[in-house]
């Protein structure tokens, strides 16, 4: 095709033809022009097409993160819920009886002071987006700014959580010490507590029930403990409303995603 259109130059710059040499230049020119500006057209196309593609997918494994995070806070809550309904009935036997009555049940109660619930981030998907630099790939601005805002609460509950169940490992060691400090030569007897009473329904020896009952009836004990379970009862409350919160952003945050992408499930 190029030979074709330099014979025909040379033969109008021969026949000294020079308007329609430029004409014929011109209309070279535009034809050049259209050449390009459809290949541009053409490879924006495909383009536009592969990130679509990828959009796709990354949408996709977001909702996979979710369902997984929504099984996580399940658990969690699950779990915070029992230890909040556990440390609530140890506080409220304690005032019953004015102080605390020891035996396998009451333990079982007292033990959760000592519950913790790692509370795991699923964000494996929007990392792999934003660490390719493909974060525009999502068109919409309304979806994109919803994660980003989802994904920064979802970090900050982490790193919340995470810093109360510091908070109560150390202070767990303030309970052991309640319990165990006045024991001298029990002090051996009393090791296993706390896998006497992981199972309950197991029933913890009557040995065991004397001497936590020596233990945490002297007051001294009996106020640290106190305060222990009312501290690790409040914090479960919390972690509880954090779930919850968490939760609603994450079906929010699904149905924008359901209006938005009709591939989704």
């Amino acid at each position: 095709m190029i030979k074709i259109f330099r014979k025909i130059r040379y033969d109008l710059m021969e026949k000294n033809k020079t308007g329609k040499y430029l004409k014929y230049a011109i209309g070279e020119i535009i034809l050049v022009v259209i050449g390009i500006l459809i290949a541009l057209s053409i490879n924006n196309w495909n383009e536009n097409r592969k990130n679509r593609k990828k959009e796709k997918v990354y949408i996709t494994n977001i909702q996979r993160d979710l369902k997984a995070q929504l099984v996580i806070l399940d658990r969690a809550t699950k779990g915070e819920l029992l230890s909040y309904a556990n440390l609530s009935n140890a506080l409220k036997s304690f005032h019953q009886h004015n102080g605390f009555v020891v035996n396998t049940e009451s333990l079982s109660e007292i033990s959760a002071v000592n519950d913790r619930f790692t509370f795991n981030i699923i964000d494996t998907a929007l990392d792999e987006i934003k660490s390719s630099g493909n974060l525009d790939i999502i068109q919409k601005n309304e979806v994109k700014d919803s994660l980003l805002k989802y994904y920064n609460k979802l970090r900050l509950s982490g790193q919340i959580i995470a810093s109360n169940n510091l908070q109560n490992d150390n202070s767990a060691m303030a309970k052991s010490l309640a319990l165990t400090s006045v024991m001298g030569d029990d002090t051996d007897a009393f090791v296993n507590f706390d896998a006497g009473i992981a199972d309950t329904f197991k029933k913890v020896p009557d040995n065991i029930i004397q001497l936590v009952s020596k233990s945490i009836n002297i007051p001294e004990n009996s106020l640290i403990l106190y305060n222990l379970i009312n501290y690790k009862r409040g914090v479960s409350y919390f972690h509880i409303s954090l779930y919850k919160k968490t939760e609603k952003n994450i079906y929010e945050l699904n149905k924008l995603l359901l209006e938005n992408y009709s591939f989704l499930e």
